[in-house]
């Protein structure tokens, strides 16, 4: 979940067929939305062509770790559609890959469908205070989450919160005796 000023880390794990001795560049990045006009992408932390370390598990296999860091001020209202994932380098043998697990023969990847969530609040307020035992408790509250596309300070570094109306709420209650 993504708010509106703090940085999100997402981890992210790959496993890559290789057959032809290990990987000597790697690049991924995260995708967020459609795929067309409304999708934007985020390269992976660290330095181009090595924003993932890898590992050889099995002979013909390299996992490959890396992580991704959102930041609320370059994403914008589209981006909470699914994230999906794209990694492309080259191996020893000069083989290139690319991978991309929005394409149906990478559909059992990780980021086919994993969300990026905004992170909503809750206010609320009861009223009378106190409660007398039978009586009438009046709840009122907003919910809110963030606005994206909307700056709130001029150097960037948080967007605006906006109310999210005509969203079903459910309240549960304990009553102490």
């Amino acid at each position: 979940m993504v708010g509106t000023r703090d940085r999100v880390s997402v981890p992210i794990t790959v496993q890559l067929d290789n057959s032809s001795g290990g990987i000597t560049t790697i690049d991924a990045m995260l995708w967020i939305g459609d795929g067309y006009s409304s999708s934007f992408s985020f390269y992976l932390d660290g330095p181009a062509g090595q924003n993932m370390t890898c590992e050889k598990t099995t002979s013909t296999v390299s996992t490959c770790t890396g992580t991704a860091t959102l930041y609320p001020t370059q994403l914008h209202n589209s981006a909470t559609m699914p994230a999906w994932l794209q990694v492309s380098g080259y191996a020893y043998d000069g083989g290139r890959y690319l991978l991309n697990s929005k394409y149906p023969e990478y559909a059992d990847l990780p980021g086919t469908s994993v969300p990026v969530l905004k992170q909503t609040t809750l206010t609320v307020k009861a009223t009378p205070k106190p409660v007398r035992k039978g009586g009438t408790v009046t709840i009122t509250g907003q919910l809110n989450r963030p606005d994206w596309n909307t700056l709130i300070d001029p150097y960037g570094t948080a967007t605006a919160t906006v109310g999210y109306p005509k969203q079903p709420v459910k309240l549960q209650f304990k009553s102490w005796s």
